[in-house]
């Protein structure tokens, strides 16, 4: 069984982000963001 690249890997994930996600100044805060990382691995 061969490998795979990185190239063959790869996914891609988009979430929108809601106000009770980010901060006041409408920076996504961290947590939210290693919350969908930790979905897609």
């Amino acid at each position: 069984m061969e490998g795979k690249s990185c190239k063959d890997s790869r996914i891609t994930m988009t979430q929108q982000m809601n106000p009770q996600d980010a901060n006041i100044a409408g920076n996504v805060h961290g947590g939210a963001i290693i919350q969908s990382l930790s979905v897609i691995s």
